[in-house]
Order: structure tokens, then sequence, then C-alpha cells
């Protein structure tokens, strides 16, 4: 071939293009392999109470994250992921509820009725979850007590390898905005609780989720001096 400025610029195209092609190509693949679906929380008629228990008419906080009104973007994650929490040792930081069973935090029940909920005291405390073994997460999923218009404070979710939270602690969400935990001010957005749960996203941007074997969620009382109420907890991860 004989070598000259035109063939100087095709060959620095090609030089250009291939590459960039072999990427897309990849990518492609890559993606379809990782096809992504959405997460099934299980938010049927059967399962939840569907109650609009409508708006607070008392104290909202400014980081309150506000309401649309229209249904929740799906949640995509890879094929695959179940719910890890399912009936595994659940531990809290006080020794007694005041109503309710500590294992009725993971026991499958979403349900906001006189009987399906969990209460602590009036006071920061937190709940953990024993995956029993080291798995990728990839979300964590709250019902806080949603019959009524509530707006828990310090709501923090956190996980690590081991149960006394010292190795490999990585905070996933915090709205307690004034450090009344402890644990550093959070700069994500309080919420109402409500019968479609609270998903905390750890998918990562590579969707492998985080790797951690412990789960623990603070949270405090409500806007309204509620105590602390959890329904139940689930973490999506394999």
């Amino acid at each position: 071939m004989i070598y000259n400025k035109k063939n100087k610029y095709i060959l620095l195209l090609y030089q250009m293009v291939i590459p960039i092609l072999l990427v897309s190509i990849c990518t492609i693949i890559l993606a379809k392999d990782k096809k992504l679906v959405e997460l099934d929380l299980g938010l049927t008629v059967d399962s939840v109470t569907q109650a609009t228990p409508g708006y607070s008419r008392g104290l909202t906080p400014p980081h309150l994250r506000k309401e649309t009104g229209k249904k929740r973007p799906a949640f995509m994650v890879v094929r695959g992921l179940k719910n890890l929490a399912l009936y595994k040792p659940v531990s809290s930081k006080e020794e007694e509820t005041v109503i309710g069973d500590i294992d009725q935090i993971n026991d499958g029940i979403k349900k906001s009725d006189e009987f399906n909920y969990v209460e602590f005291g009036p006071s920061i405390g937190w709940v953990e979850i024993d995956l029993k073994e080291k798995y990728a997460v990839h979300a964590i999923v709250i019902w806080h007590y949603y019959r009524n218009a509530v707006i828990y404070n310090d709501v923090i979710v956190q996980v690590a390898d081991d149960a006394a939270f010292s190795r490999k602690v990585m905070t996933l969400f915090n709205n307690d905005h004034d450090n009344s935990a402890g644990l550093g001010k959070g700069r994500d957005k309080a919420f109402y609780s409500r019968w479609w749960g609270e998903i905390v996203d750890a998918r990562g941007r590579d969707h492998k989720g985080v790797r951690a074997r412990f789960v623990r969620v603070y949270t405090g009382t409500g806007m309204e001096e509620e105590p602390p109420r959890f329904v139940e907890i689930n973490v999506y991860g394999k």
C-alpha cells in the first residue's frame, strides 16, 4: 500500500473506531448478561395494609422529602435477589419490647395491624439482623408503623462484618440531620412511613451490591413523640 496522506487518515480512523466498537459490543454483552428487573416487594392487597393515612398536621422537619403523589419509580436490580433477612436472628439495643416480639421484624408479615408491629421505648434504638454469612446486599427495605402519618427521626442504616459493628462498617442511609444518634450528620431526607416501604439503595453503580453479614437499622421517636415502631425489615441480595 502506498503510504500517503489519505491512507494516514484512514489508518487513524480505524485506530479510533475499532476500539470504540469493541467496547460497545462488550458493553451490550454484559448488559444482556446482567439484565435488570424490577425488585418485587410483594406489595399485594393480602400482604400489606394499603391504607392512605394522609399527612401529619403537626411538626414537619425542614429536610422532609416532598411526596408527589405519583407511583415510586421502579427499583431495578440484577436477577436472582431474595429476601435474605427472612427468619434470621434479630437483636436490638433494648432488652425488651413494649409491644410485640422482636422476631416479628423479619417474619414476612408487612401488615400494619394491631398486633403486627414491634414497639420500643422512646429513645434512639436499633435492631440488628444477622444474615448468618456474608452476602452481596443490594437493597434494604424498612416498614415502620404506617397506619398513621408518622415521620420517624434519626433513621440510620448500616451494614458490617461483625455484630459489634467494628469491622467494615458502611452507612447506607442517614437522615439524622443534627447528629442526635452520635453517628454523624446525615444528608438523606426524612420521610413518611408508608405501606410501600422505604428502600435503602445498596446496589452501587456496577450493581454488584455491598458485601456484609450484619444489618443494623436505627430509629428515633416520631415528630409527634411517637415511639419507634417496626413492622418489617427486608434485606435483598444474593
